[in-house]
Formats: structure tokens, C-alpha cells, sequence
């Protein structure tokens, strides 16, 4: 829970969100999401999704933090 949402629930007195619940409802919508014929004919085999994933994550941190040539 970050500052902005402490707050809201000091003003307000209600949790709107449940943040401890919401990576479960997030994976929950995910799993169903899933499961939906279309989706499940054209999603990519689980391998070929983290090898995509891992390449665009390195190809990222690589841009972020390029390194400096030697002149």
C-alpha cells in the first residue's frame, strides 16, 4: 500500500482495495482469461512466452543502463 492510499483511507475511513487480496483477484482473472477457447488456440506454448519475456526484459535493462565504449 503505498502513501497516496493510506491516505485516502485515513480521510475517507474505508479500504476501497484490499491490496493483499488484489494479486489473487489479478491471477484469478488471468487463470479464467486463460481458459477462454480463443485465447487457448492462440497463446504461444509456455516455453516461447518466457523466452519472449526474458529477451525483451534483458534487451530493456541493457537499454537502461547502456554501457560506455572505450575510446
Amino acid at each position: 500500500m503505498d502513501e497516496g492510499d493510506c491516505r485516502l483511507i485515513e480521510v475517507l475511513g474505508v479500504k476501497i482495495v484490499d491490496w493483499e487480496k488484489k494479486a489473487l483477484l489479478v491471477y484469478s482473472w488471468l487463470q479464467g482469461i486463460r481458459e477462454i477457447p480463443v485465447v487457448k488456440e492462440i497463446a504461444p506454448p509456455k516455453e516461447k512466452m518466457v523466452a519472449t519475456l526474458r529477451f525483451i526484459r534483458q534487451s530493456a535493462l541493457k537499454a537502461s543502463n547502456p554501457t560506455v565504449p572505450s575510446s
